[in-house]
C-alpha cells in the first residue's frame, strides 16, 4: 500500500487486528520518525503530534501507530499482552521501511522505550538512530507491580485481576494488571539480560528528575541495555514522567533535529549478516 501524504489507515496483524496508522511519504532524504507511545497513550498524544509536525516541518517521512487495544486499534487492552505490542510495532515497523522509508529515527516514551529497544534488536539495519524518552523497560513487574497496595499484589500474583487508580485519577484511569500479564511481560524483559543489544547508531535518552513514575535509576539502568559509541543521556531537572510541557517539547524537538543531522551526515550501516 503506497501512503500519501498525512493519510490515515489501518493495516492487519497476523492474528487478524486492525492497527490505526498515520503515515506521511519521504520528502528528499529517505529517513523518518517512528514513534511509539506509553502504556495507554495513542498516536493523537502530545509527543507524537509534535513529532509528527517536526516531520512535516522538515519534509521528512514519519509514521505513528496504535498498539492493540489502544486509540483506534482493534483489541482489547486487558486481554493484549507485552510480546503482542512488540509484534504489532514490528508489523508497522516492516510496513514503514517497506512502504514509507528505508531508516527510521525510532522514538520510544515510557513503555514505548521498551518497545523501540526490542524494535533496534529485531530491525536494527533499519534503525538511524534511537530517542528514549522516560525509559520505562520491564514495567510491569520492575515499577508497577511495586506501585499496586500489598492487598492488591497477593491478588494479582494468587493469579487474580488487581485493580489501582492513583490519587487525583478517576477510576476509568486506574490500571488493571494480571499474573498474565506479568508472566507473559518476562519473556520480554531486557534489564535482566547479561548480554546488551549492541548499536552502531546514535542513541540519546531523556530523563525527568522529578518523574514519580518511572524513578531516575530505573532510567539509568535503561540507558545501560544498549551499548553504543554515540550515546547520551539528557536529564531535566524539573520535568515529570510525561515531558509534555513546552519546554520538554522542545527539548525533544531539538534531539530529534541533531539526531536527523548525525543521520544525514553519516552512511548507512550495511547489514553483512
Amino acid at each position: 500500500m503506497e501512503t500519501s501524504l498525512n493519510e490515515y489507515y489501518s493495516i492487519k496483524t497476523n492474528d487478524n487486528i486492525s492497527l490505526a496508522v498515520r503515515a506521511r511519504q519521504k520528502g528528499q532524504e529517505n529517513i523518518g520518525i517512528f514513534f511509539c507511545c506509553g502504556y495507554t497513550s495513542d498516536l493523537t498524544g502530545t509527543k507524537a503530534t509534535r513529532l509528527f509536525s517536526l516531520a512535516e516541518q522538515k519534509n521528512i517521512a514519519a509514521t505513528l501507530f496504535d498498539y492493540r487495544g489502544h486509540g483506534k486499534s482493534g483489541g482489547k487492552i486487558e486481554e493484549a499482552t507485552i510480546g503482542q505490542w512488540i509484534e504489532d510495532s514490528l508489523v508497522v515497523f516492516d510496513h514503514a521501511c517497506s512502504k514509507v522509508a528505508a531508516r527510521w529515527i525510532v522514538v520510544g516514551s515510557s513503555m514505548g522505550a521498551w518497545i523501540a529497544s526490542h524494535i533496534l534488536k529485531a530491525r536494527g539495519k533499519n534503525v538511524a538512530a534511537m530517542m528514549l524518552i522516560a525509559p520505562a523497560l520491564d514495567f510491569p513487574e520492575k515499577l508497577l507491580l511495586p506501585s499496586f497496595p500489598k492487598k492488591e499484589q497477593k491478588k494479582i500474583m494468587d493469579g487474580g485481576c488487581g485493580k489501582w487508580c492513583q490519587e487525583g485519577k478517576t477510576p476509568e484511569q486506574g490500571y488493571i494488571l494480571t499474573k498474565k500479564f506479568i508472566t507473559e511481560a518476562r519473556k520480554h524483559h531486557l534489564l535482566d539480560k547479561a548480554k546488551k543489544i549492541p548499536c552502531q547508531v546514535p542513541v540519546r535518552v531523556i530523563a525527568a528528575l522529578n518523574d514519580q513514575v518511572v524513578p531516575f535509576n530505573h532510567v539509568l539502568e535503561c540507558f545501560q541495555v544498549i551499548e553504543a559509541e554515540d550515546a547520551l543521556a539528557i536529564v531535566v531537572q524539573q520535568g515529570d514522567h510525561r515531558l509534555s510541557r513546552e519546554q520538554d517539547l522542545r527539548l525533544i524537538e531539538k534531539t530529534a533535529l541533531e539526531l536527523l543531522d548525525c543521520v544525514k551526515n553519516s552512511s548507512p550501516i550495511i547489514d553483512k549478516s
